[in-house]
Parts: C-alpha cells; structure tokens; sequence
C-alpha cells in the first residue's frame, strides 16, 4: 500500500482525516510488544460477566470523565481555534487508546 506524502500547506482540519484514515491501527501495534505471563496464556479461563459488566462501567465512566477534563483543558488552553482544538483531540485519543490497550494487555486481573 503506497501512501501519499501530507501536504505541509494544508490546514489540520483536512490533513487529520487523511492521517485517521491511514493510521487506524497504530494504537493496536503496541501489542505486539506486550508482555503476557506466559503461565496465564496456557491455560484457558473461563468468562466472567460480572467482571466484564463492572470492566465496562469502570473504563466507561473514567474515559467519559477523562474526555470532559480533556475537552475542558484544551477549550481553556486552545479557545476558538478548532483547527488546533480538532489537532490536540485527535493526539490525545491516540495516547488514551494505547494506554488502554497496554494496561488491558498486560494486566490479567482487572
């Protein structure tokens, strides 16, 4: 797959769709370098749906508080330029996403 250079003349709001799209699985590479205990990988293990429920509610209301402390330092911090607002949204979504992976990656007990 060839992918176009970025032109540098134009604006972040046409140049973050274009690097979203050509970077979906960029957070998901770091899973190739996890570390899994290979002990918990033989064996299988059964699904609890309580854990994946309180998982769910857990991550849920700790990313949607996280979103509005984002929303709320970059609304301080950017103001009334969307371009730069779009830009540092997009950046933080990246970081939260491979936090996430790694942290669900690596950790066998939630």
């Amino acid at each position: 797959m060839r992918i176009a250079p970025v032109d540098a003349r134009k604006s972040p709001e046409k140049i973050l769709p274009t690097v979203a799209k050509k970077t979906p699985g960029v957070p998901c590479a770091a899973r190739a370098g996890a570390h899994v205990d290979r002990e918990w990988e033989r064996t299988p293990h059964p699904w609890n749906l309580r854990e994946v429920r309180n998982f769910m509610v857990v991550f849920g209301l700790v990313g949607s508080a996280f979103d509005l402390l984002t929303f709320g330092v970059l609304f301080h911090f950017v103001g009334e330029r969307p371009e730069l607002f779009r830009s540092g949204w997009f950046v933080e979504s990246l970081l939260t996403e491979l936090a996430i992976i790694r942290f669900a990656r690596e950790t066998p007990y939630f």
